[in-house]
């Protein structure tokens, strides 16, 4: 059990890992060019505390 739980984990961090972060960054990359090609906010704080009531 101890043997498969660290393959496990080596496996984790050799694979799983780095294209989980690679993910994240493209994740990251296409929010910031949605706020570059659309500057004014959709959902602001009013109109966001309009549609909660």
């Amino acid at each position: 059990m101890q043997e498969q739980m660290s393959s496990g984990s080596v496996f984790y961090h050799a694979e799983i890992k780095p294209l989980h972060k690679k993910q994240h960054h493209l994740i990251a990359e296409e929010v910031r060019a949605l706020h570059q090609a659309y500057p004014n906010a959709i959902l602001d704080e009013k109109t966001v505390k309009k549609s909660r009531n």
